[in-house]
């Protein structure tokens, strides 16, 4: 029965046709309820007298309508009249995916914006066992503001007869535009159909991600990634064969992009990605940011043009923000590089001679759980690295040639960390926690071990293998350094040792030279991290910090000088993730003599980099973390958890800490991706709403009592503290004057901030609109030593951290609020290596705080803490907070996979020369 304009179902007014179909008319109507128009789908005679089918559609109707999802099309109401059944839904203007791709290729950026926000919708449904089974471009909208909406969503979730599935899916299509129909109990639309389900074995969420890997071939590609003359042969091509290569450069196509294309497409669902909210997070790494698309619940910091349907496709969707148009840049220069082209503009003064050959990539580890810090033989044949087993780190030993790791640190319990070799490549340097801690070396092969000094981190040999030139502490995120360092130089036959650099420096590294050391370092009291050469005979080490080479907001790291000294390779964040560069300057006297250039490895996170003697060789780690937010209920009066922990998956988003607000259901956390932003998590509905955005650093969120504002760490502000509504809006600076701002903690009240660590630490008392009133130094009781503040008391009486001198930072300290009082004990070795997440349970020093291994429990000042949470093999646990009323506990649970690679130079060193004949780096 066709409706005219005028009819009504129920308080719903006919007010014109809009389309039909297999599955019934659609017509846009009146809510005379709500005074809004809505898009009535009304379903066809057959399936409304079809009882089991119709309360099955209604069932679904209202799993998907619970969804409340921005990426899915919203159901608001499911009815019948007069013998009619129908479904009410949100009116949507815009056009389908499969009218926008008749326009042809979409650039990658505008790709990974529409699959990205699919993505989003798909995991709100996975999430609650919802399956759509046949995504295709038709069931995928672009609306005029740039918001994707997934269609007909859920309609095929259960298993049902094949009569009755081809009654609600249309049985299997072709889809508009494909070259026949052919009906069958096949389920899904041929050429979106994952393998699975073309055998006609059950499809579940990875059946879905196979799909969507297919929309972003075509969007990509401009083309279908299975189009053939037939149903059967498009079906055989899906079970047998892969999708035309991409011209990735032609495309502007990351390799990343490409990589997480290609592992949608796995043929077996237990290759591809394992869930949607990580596909939705590796997109978006993979163009070097976060998409700025409404699944987030972000704004881009560009205003969305509303366009009809017929509008510029250049302009169709929001402009992304300056980070990912910066991140693609840099991104499409390093592609450049790669193929022996000079970099655009090259002001550096490189030459044509000196660009980069074309290099190679060849994985080298694949072991479950993660390897780094590997550092690679003179020769290039072999590496060693170091690999968390049985919760400790041990290094390992392994042909660059061969997949054999042999262990040469297994004679004490304890970690050993930052491997080196010697010029020569007979002997290895390292950190070990054993016999107390301090700098070692033994034998390539693990034999002769000793102690040779009781600190050092990072080593870095002088090219004549007589020292061995340290950091005083370690840090393994450069976005997050627990201490400031000093540089040393540790005669390695007697032990002597002399100052390189008083300023703050980490990871040394010796020029071929040995004239020059590089590393980087926080200037003063910036928030940046920026690369130095220092005199390597320490007559600048009392002066400062030597020659900068790079001062910007960018995060430049762990430096490496080429085998002829003519350049410094780095690990940066510049261009939007974390990848190679490199920076021209003089080795006599350490200066610049061009701009960074980008050397990109096809990865989202490189770092770690070591190379061989000659520079032909180069190993990075990618690094790949998967992150867990739990939850779990606490006794605080016994110390024990009552409840299971329930999780957040985070996904290929590190996240760096966490914080619960007053009621326990909601989370703050900032990411580790450049430039880190803070993000508000809902533990009901697994939901993500990014908060601040911009090229300025957001970490540290903490909940004031209200609930409804965030005190922050920030780049942004003078003095680094910031004040920001949970909804994004409100940004303000808290210009205290004390000092620099670091990792802020808020008192129970809301009226007192404190902050601090190796610049020293500060208590600030508040006004009721968080305006600064007052604020004092937290000197310690012994000269020397950092206080880290973590949490105060429930009564707000005392505050509680970790007193950390010398690298060394496994002391636990109280500070009486009142009168300035300090109670200090040492707490357990393990706790060393915490970024300060020491928590008070209650007003009697009763405490919980976090190890990499475990989360402990201290019953009493001094006493010997018990464990409440024990972190799985390969996993790490962090970032530990409490709710306000200490009924709560939250903590991040990552899983390593990070993975080592090889980079070679065939013929030709990196800097475009002949045989290096320095010593290796």
């Amino acid at each position: 029965m066709t409706l005219a304009v005028g009819d009504r179902l129920g308080s719903y007014e006919i007010l014109g046709e809009l389309g039909s179909g297999g599955m019934g008319q659609v017509y846009r109507a009146r809510d005379g309820r709500l005074d809004r128009d809505v898009a009535l789908k009304v379903l066809p005679p057959q399936l409304a007298a079809n009882a089991d089918a119709l309360a099955r559609f209604e069932r679904e109707a209202k799993a998907v309508a619970a969804l409340s999802h921005p990426n899915i099309l919203a159901i608001y109401d499911v009815g019948r009249e007069r013998d009619q059944a129908f479904a009410v839904m949100e009116l949507l203007l815009g056009e389908t995916l499969r009218e926008h791709l008749s326009g042809g290729a979409t650039p990658a950026r505008k790709a990974v914006e529409v699959t990205a926000q699919i993505a989003a919708g798909l995991a709100a449904a996975h999430e609650r066992g919802i399956v759509h089974r046949d995504l295709k471009p038709e069931n995928v909208f672009l609306l005029a503001d740039g918001r994707v909406k997934i269609l007909d969503f859920g309609l095929a979730r259960q298993q049902v007869s094949a009569e009755s599935h081809s009654q609600l899916l249309g049985a299997t299509t072709m889809g508009p535009g494909a070259p026949g129909t052919e009906p069958g109990t096949v389920l899904g639309t041929v050429g979106y159909m994952a393998p699975e389900q073309v055998k006609g074995q059950t499809a579940d969420a990875r059946s879905d991600l196979f799909a969507l890997g297919v929309i972003l071939y075509e969007l990509l590609a401009g083309r279908r990634a299975f189009a053939r003359d037939s149903a059967v042969e498009t079906m055989s091509a899906i079970l047998r064969e892969e999708p035309p290569e991409l011209d990735l450069l032609a495309a502007k196509i990351p390799p990343a992009l490409d990589r997480v294309l290609r592992r949608c497409l796995e043929k077996a669902p237990g290759e591809r990605f394992q869930s949607a909210r990580d596909l939705a997070f590796a997109l978006r790494d993979a163009v070097g940011g976060s998409s700025s698309g409404t699944s987030s619940g972000t704004s881009s910091t560009a205003t969305a043009k509303a366009l009809s349907p017929g509008a510029d496709r250049s302009v169709r969707w929001p402009l992304v923000g300056t980070a990912l148009v910066a991140a693609l840049a840099g991104l499409g220069l390093g592609f450049l590089v790669f193929r022996g082209a000079t970099v655009s503009g090259a002001a550096s003064g490189a030459s044509a001679a000196n660009a980069l050959p074309v290099p190679t990539f060849r994985q080298l580890t694949r072991l479950p759980g993660g390897e780094g810090a590997p550092s690679l033989s003179p020769d290039g044949g072999s590496l060693v690295y170091e690999k968390r087993v049985d919760g400790q780190e041990d290094l390992f030993l392994q042909r660059v040639d061969g997949q054999t790791a042999i262990l040469l640190t297994g004679d004490c319990p304890a970690s050993d960390r930052d491997p080196a070799f010697s010029p020569d490549g007979l002997r290895i340097a390292y950190r070990s926690e054993c016999q107390g801690g301090g700098l070692f070396v033994m034998g390539a092969t693990g034999e002769n071990a000793r102690r040779i000094a009781d600190f050092g981190h990072h080593p870095a040999w002088s090219p004549d293998g007589r020292e061995v030139v340290v950091a005083t502490s370690r840090t393994e995120r450069p976005w997050n350094r627990p201490n400031t360092a000093e540089l040393w130089a540790i005669e390695v036959e007697s032990g002597a040792k002399r100052l390189v650099s008083r300023g703050d420096a980490m990871h040394p590294a010796w020029s071929p030279s040995g004239k020059r050391i590089a590393f980087w370092g926080l200037p003063g009291d910036s928030f940046q991290r920026d690369l130095w050469t220092v005199a390597a005979d320490g007559s600048q080490a009392e002066t400062g910090q030597g020659v900068r080479l790079t001062d910007d907001a960018a995060i430049d790291w762990n430096p490496l000088w080429s085998a002829d000294g003519k350049y410094l390779y780095f690990a940066s964040s510049r261009g939007g993730t974390f990848n190679i560069w490199r920076i021209a300057l003089d080795e006599a006297s350490g200066r610049r003599l061009g701009d960074p250039e980008p050397v990109t490895a096809p990865t989202s996170w490189a770092g770690w980099l070591s190379r061989s003697r000659d520079g032909r060789r180069m190993v990075f780690v990618d690094r790949n973390i998967r992150t867990n937010v739990f939850r779990a209920p606490i006794d605080s009066a016994r110390g024990v958890l009552i409840g299971p922990p329930v999780a957040i998956p985070a996904g290929a988003m590190e996240v760096n800490d966490v914080d619960l607000d007053p009621h326990a259901e909601r989370a703050v956390l900032s990411s580790t991706d450049p430039p880190q932003q803070l993000f508000v998590t809902r533990f009901a509905d697994g939901s993500f709403r990014q908060v601040t955005d911009g090229p300025f650093r957001s970490r540290q969120g903490t909940w004031a009592p209200d609930g409804l504002h965030l005190i922050f760490q920030s780049s942004r502000f003078a003095g680094g503290m910031g004040l920001i509504r949970a909804d994004g809006g409100g940004l303000r600076g808290i210009e205290h004057g004390a000092g620099a701002t670091a990792e802020p903690v808020l008192s129970s009240d809301g009226r007192k901030v404190a902050y601090g660590g190796a610049g020293g630490s500060y208590l600030v008392e508040l006004g009721p609109s968080f305006e600064p009133e007052s604020s004092r130094a937290l000197v310690p009781p012994v000269a020397g030593d950092n206080f880290y503040p973590a949490s105060f008391s429930p009564d707000d009486r005392w505050l509680a951290g970790q007193l950390r001198s010398g690298g060394k930072a496994n002391a636990i300290a109280l500070y009486s609020v009142a009168d300035g009082r300090w109670r200090s004990w040492e707490g357990p070795a393990t706790m060393a290596r915490t970024d300060g997440k020491v928590r008070l349970l209650g007003n009697d020093g009763r405490l919980v705080l976090d190890t990499p291994g475990a989360i402990l429990a201290i019953d009493a000042p001094g006493a010997t803490p018990r464990e409440l949470v024990r972190a799985a093999p390969s996993h790490r646990l962090r970032g530990l907070g409490l709710s306000r009323d200490r009924k709560w506990m939250v903590w991040i649970d990552e899983t390593d996979e990070s993975d080592i690679w090889l980079m070679s130079f065939d013929g030709a060193t990196p800097s475009g020369e002949a045989d290096g004949a320095h010593p290796a780096n």
